[in-house]
Order: C-alpha cells, then sequence, then structure tokens
C-alpha cells in the first residue's frame, strides 16, 4: 500500500502554473459549499442565521484575497484488493 501526503494550494497566489491551477479548483470547491461547513459549526454553537450569512459572506472573501497563502493538506492510499 502507497500512502502520499500534499499540500495543496487554495486561490490563484501560486506562480507555478500547475499549482495555481490546483488552487484555482481547491478554492472553487471550498466556496461551492461553505454554508455547508459553517451551519454544519454554526448549529453546535447556536449561531442565528443572520450570523451564519455573515460569517459566510467574510469567509468567501478572504478565499479570494490573495494576502493568505492557504493550504489544505491532503492524502492519497493507494494499493490493491487481495486474490482469493
Amino acid at each position: 500500500m502507497l500512502t502520499v501526503h500534499v499540500q495543496c494550494p487554495m486561490g490563484r497566489w501560486p506562480r507555478d502554473p500547475k499549482y495555481k491551477e490546483i488552487g484555482i479548483v481547491g478554492q472553487a470547491a471550498v466556496e461551492g459549499d461553505v454554508e455547508g461547513f459553517v451551519m454544519f459549526m454554526a448549529n453546535v454553537l447556536g449561531w442565528s442565521k443572520e450570523e451564519i450569512k455573515a460569517y459566510t459572506a467574510k469567509m468567501r472573501e478572504e478565499l479570494k484575497c490573495n494576502r493568505h497563502h492557504v493550504y489544505f493538506r491532503m492524502r492519497g492510499v493507494w494499493g490493491r484488493k487481495p486474490e482469493g
């Protein structure tokens, strides 16, 4: 079994075109479900809908900002099903 740990950028900030493309796709994936993730945590904390909307708007704004060089960790695992 092979396990690979990779740090992937999030956003348009990398200079390398390969990592820039990975960052753009990663940012789109996170922005697509920001509310779902925040809703889960906000329900535990007891936030109102208005607080959730304000927080997600600010989060999207910060994700689009190139001032922060954000990474997310990914793990890839490859294996083979045993025969028999």
